[in-house]
C-alpha cells in the first residue's frame, strides 16, 4: 500500500477573522540547523539513487519487466487479431470486423477481460462460433500438422495429469484450457524472442507462480524432465530443437524450442525453463508413448511436491 500524502491548503482569511494556528510548533535555532543538515543529507542520498538508476553512457535502459502474464492475448493488437482470425476459421471480412469490434469494446471493461480467441469468438456470436467446436477444430489442426518423429531431433519428457488415458485419447492429446492455433503460437514465440534475458526470466517465473484454472484460459501445457507422482504419468516424445542448437544465436536462461526453424516453418513450439518445458501448441496424442498402456490401477491424484510439473491442463503448479 502506498502512503497517501496530504497537503494543507490555506485560503485567504477574511478581514477580522483570526488566522488558524499552525499544527507545527516553531523551531528554535538549534533544531532548525539540525533539520537543514538532515534535508541536505537526504538530498544527497536521493541524488545517489538517481545516479545509480541511470544506465551507463552508451547503454540503453532495459525494457520494463513484465510483472503479470495476461495469457495468450497479452499485447495483442487489433491488426494482429485480424491476421490470426482466419486460422480460427473466421475468413469473412464482415465477420472479422464484428470480432474485432467486440475485442475493442470488451477491452474497455476490466470485468469483461478476454483471455483467448475461442472465448472472444463465442462472445461475439455463440450460435456461429460455439467455443467447443472452435477448440475442437483447432486441436485437430494442431494434431494434423504436427510432424512425424522420424529423422528429427527429439526430446522425451513427462506429463503428470489427472485425466485418464481414455479422456486424453478422446481429446486428441493433452492441451491447455485456452488452446491456440499454430499461427497464434508462432506470434507468441516471436514476441518471446524479442524479450531480453531478464524479461524472459520474469515472464516464466510469473507464469509458474500462477495457479491456473479453466477460467484463466492459458494455452500452455507444462512437462518435466523426470517422472513424477500424483496422477497419470504420461511419457511424451516431441520433435524439438532449442535456440542455439538450430543455428540460431545461443541464449542463456529460458529457451525457445521448435520442430523446425525459422519460426515461419514451426508447428510444434515450446519454452524450456530449467527442468520444465512448456508446450505452447499442446501435446498431440501421437507424441504420447504410453497412452495405450495405462497403469492397471489408476493412481490417486495428490498435490505434487515439485511445483514445476502441474497436474491440471494449463496449470502452473
Amino acid at each position: 500500500m502506498h502512503a497517501q500524502h496530504h497537503s494543507e491548503r490555506s485560503a485567504p482569511s477574511p478581514a477580522g477573522r483570526a488566522q488558524p494556528r499552525s499544527r507545527v510548533a516553531p523551531l528554535d535555532a538549534r533544531a532548525s540547523q539540525v533539520l537543514d543538515l538532515q534535508r541536505a543529507a537526504g538530498n544527497r542520498a536521493v541524488t545517489r539513487m538517481v545516479n545509480r538508476s541511470r544506465p551507463p553512457v552508451g547503454r540503453q535502459p532495459e525494457a520494463a519487466v513484465q510483472r503479470a502474464v495476461a495469457g495468450a492475448l497479452e499485447g495483442l493488437t487489433e491488426g494482429q487479431l485480424r491476421e490470426l482470425l482466419p486460422s480460427y476459421g473466421v475468413t469473412d471480412d464482415g465477420e472479422i470486423d464484428k470480432v474485432v469490434e467486440k475485442f475493442r469494446n470488451d477491452a474497455k471493461h476490466q470485468h469483461l477481460q478476454i483471455r483467448s480467441i475461442p472465448q472472444l469468438l463465442e462472445r461475439t456470436s455463440r450460435s456461429t462460433y460455439p467455443r467447443s467446436e472452435v477448440e475442437e477444430e483447432v486441436k485437430e489442426d494442431l494434431s494434423g500438422r504436427a510432424p512425424a518423429l522420424q529423422g528429427r531431433r527429439t526430446v522425451t519428457l513427462h506429463r503428470v495429469d489427472n485425466r485418464d488415458p481414455e479422456t486424453v485419447r478422446k481429446a486428441g492429446g493433452l492441451f491447455g484450457w485456452g488452446v491456440v492455433t499454430i499461427e497464434h503460437a508462432r506470434l507468441i514465440a516471436a514476441n518471446w524472442q524479442k524479450m531480453g534475458r531478464r524479461q524472459r526470466l520474469d515472464w516464466s517465473r510469473n507464469w509458474k507462480a500462477q495457479t491456473a484454472s479453466k477460467s484463466d484460459d492459458l494455452p500452455y501445457v507444462a512437462t518435466g524432465t523426470e517422472a513424477q507422482k500424483g496422477g497419470y504419468d504420461y511419457t511424451v516424445t516431441l520433435p524439438l530443437q532449442w535456440e542455439g542448437e538450430a543455428g540460431t544465436e545461443p541464449v542463456s536462461g529460458p529457451q525457445l524450442g521448435a520442430d523446425a526453424w525459422p519460426l515461419s516453418r514451426a508447428t510444434v513450439l515450446a519454452i524450456k525453463l530449467d527442468d520444465e518445458v512448456i508446450l505452447i501448441t499442446g501435446i498431440p496424442a501421437k507424441y504420447i508413448k504410453n497412452l495405450n498402456a495405462p497403469p492397471a490401477v489408476p493412481p490417486k491424484p495428490t498435490r505434487l511436491k515439485n511445483p514445476g510439473t502441474p497436474q491440471n491442463p494449463g496449470s502452473h503448479g
